[in-house]
């Protein structure tokens, strides 16, 4: 058990603290993640009780300010995290009220400082709702069809679907199911079914898999992995992308091992490598229930069932590199220089080539160019919003203060000309309240519908939550009721 000397709450919860200095200023920042619902924050003799309810917290709700404050408290409970920023005097300023299933306990700026891409870190406990049971595994494969790659099942290599699938006429249709006696025995001896894309198929997938999206600054993908023995199905290997194991149910023995290619691009698997796993585990740990496992792509690992169900989900993340922006910028660069088109010729060859790297340098340390790129990659990402058809009802009540209000892209938008941004390869042009909602949500994981109103107070609430419902019909935010 922590105690900070600025808090005071009920047991049962973990805390951790960091500082930072911007300028002459300290900043101070709690962060505990608690399961009850009252908890104490104390700045000198200043004391702000803080239920974890919206409701409550939208009580002490002030105005707030982009500037750094000059003390900020935070904590997360279970379902949601809320920051608390105080004056000189112990006066609140500002809340924040941000819903989250995930809390890491660090910001992405300090996950990118300090772990992207250079080692593994087990986050205990950091999801912070159940959202899979058993019954919703079984209500997935009821209404997921079972062919591959969408589905499949691996037992030292790929299992033959027909091992396990049947195939029948019915009203005159064909289906295909998953024959139970078949896939009961095969996951009883060891097998593992793997579902590929699973935010394609659960709403609480893609959920997961934006939050992640959001705190990487990156696209992702996930695929889940359903087991209740046997002795690991992959093996040793790496893969290549960053990834974020999240236990849902049960729980599995992790073994990871340094890498031996740091940082392998996509086509650089483990099996044509030649490289081999070394002998040591650098980490060997148990994923519980509710813990999420961050993993580098290019480190070994080997994950192997305890004997016992396990559920997992394996959120891919899938950043650009410096060799995407190098190879892109290069090929937009050099087929403009007309003695690159020539037909080669070795006595030309060094001429052309000194020519083309004096162009291609030039080019690739234009930050114009950086910017394209950057641009360019969130253009391409495809957005994929939840369904909210009760805004199309006439008899529904109005959205709810209490709904959660995300961004539904990994990075902040750039609006182009004519404020306008492009939407899975359409362009969108924003009007002004609609590109004030986007700005307010840049910095924020999500943010609740009332919170979202109060920091934008000159714009009336009705206008707000239109063009909410209008943004969320194209995609560009999503709602959570």
């Amino acid at each position: 058990m922590c105690r900070g000397p600025h808090a005071s709450a009920q047991p049962n919860r973990t805390c951790s603290r960091r500082y930072h200095t911007s300028g002459s200023t300290t900043i101070k920042t709690f962060s505990y993640s608690i399961n009850v619902s009252f908890l104490l924050l104390r700045r000198d003799s200043a004391v702000h009780p803080l239920v974890s309810t919206c409701s409550a917290v939208r009580s002490i709700l002030l105005a707030g300010s982009p500037e750094p404050p000059e003390n900020e408290f935070t904590y997360s409970t279970r379902a949601e995290t809320q920051r608390l920023r105080t004056a000189d005097d112990g006066r609140v300023v500002c809340c924040r009220v941000t819903k989250t299933m995930l809390n890491f306990g660090l910001t992405p700026r300090d996950f990118r400082s300090e772990l992207f891409e250079r080692r593994p870190h087990h986050f205990r406990g950091a999801l912070s709702e159940r959202v899979f049971t058993w019954s919703d595994v079984d209500a997935l494969l009821h209404a997921i069809e079972p062919r591959a790659p969408t589905i499949r099942l691996l037992h030292h290599g790929t299992v033959p679907e027909h091992a396990y699938v049947e195939e029948f006429v019915e009203l005159g249709r064909t289906r295909r199911r998953l024959s139970k006696p078949k896939f009961y025995d095969l996951l009883q001896r060891g097998a593992t079914l793997q579902l590929n894309w699973l935010e394609r198929h659960s709403v609480a997938a893609q959920r997961l898999c934006l939050e992640i999206a959001r705190f990487v600054g990156a696209q992702t993908s996930s695929n889940a992995y359903l087991s209740f023995a046997g002795d690991g199905t992959f093996g040793q290997h790496w893969d290549t992308h960053d990834v974020f194991a999240i236990q849902l149910i049960g729980r599995k023995r992790w073994r990871l091992f340094a890498p031996t290619f740091p940082l392998p691009l996509t086509y650089q698997t483990h099996d044509r490598s030649g490289q081999t796993c070394p002998a040591e585990p650098a980490l060997e740990l148990t994923l519980e229930e509710g813990d999420v496992l961050y993993v580098p792509r290019g480190w070994w690992h080997h994950v192997i069932p305890l004997r016992v169900g396990s559920f997992h989900l394996s959120v891919g993340v899938y950043p650009p590199t410096f060799f995407d922006y190098i190879m892109q910028t290069s090929a937009r660069c050099l087929e403009r220089l007309t003695d690159v088109r020539r037909a080669f010729s070795t006595e030309s060859h060094r001429q052309v080539v000194a020519d083309a790297m004096q162009a291609l340098e030039s080019a690739l340390l234009d930050p114009a160019n950086a910017a394209f790129f950057e641009r360019d990659r969130l253009a391409r990402e495809r957005l994929d919003a939840e369904f909210h058809l009760a805004s199309l009802d006439s008899a529904s009540p109005p959205l709810p203060g209490a709904a959660m209000v995300s961004l539904t892209m990994s990075g902040a938008p750039a609006l182009g000309e004519g404020n306008a941004i492009l939407v899975n390869g359409a362009e969108l042009r924003l009007e002004g309240t609609a590109r004030a909602v986007i700005e307010a949500l840049r910095e924020h994981a999500s943010l609740e519908l009332d919170v979202l109103c109060s920091k934008l107070e000159h714009i009336p609430r009705d206008a707000v939550r239109r063009a909410v419902l209008e943004l969320a019909r194209h995609d560009v935010v999503t709602i959570r009721t």
